[in-house]
């Protein structure tokens, strides 16, 4: 809330819906391409991007936009898997000899 009260920012949300329609302009971007969202963020002097949900994360949205100096709150994609999966969680714990709970990683048979 504190961005749409400042008269110094201009808010984007991307794609948008009913409700932000109201409170901010609406770009017609799919989120999840990473590359047409920090293309567009460049073109338009955007300074920092404030993802809303953790899929535009898990594509790499974070990688991108830094590799074209905009700023961005988020995990870069590597560390976004962290949270995904708990199999490359579980080998980072290992590999940093940091305590985890014993298991074993299962293969399922409907992969």
């Amino acid at each position: 809330w504190k961005f749409f009260d400042s008269p110094q920012v201009t808010v984007f949300c991307a794609p948008g819906n009913g409700g932000s329609s109201m409170l901010a302009a609406q770009v017609d971007l799919d989120p999840n391409d990473v590359g047409e969202v920090a293309r567009w963020a460049f073109a338009n002097g955007v300074d920092i991007i404030v993802p809303a949900g953790s899929e535009p994360l898990r594509a790499g949205l974070v990688d991108e936009v830094i590799a074209v100096q905009i700023g961005v709150c988020g995990p870069s994609q590597r560390s976004t898997q962290l949270e995904w999966s708990s199999s490359a969680s579980r080998e980072f714990l290992q590999r940093a000899q940091l305590p985890t709970r014993a298991a074993r990683l299962s293969r399922s048979r409907y992969r």
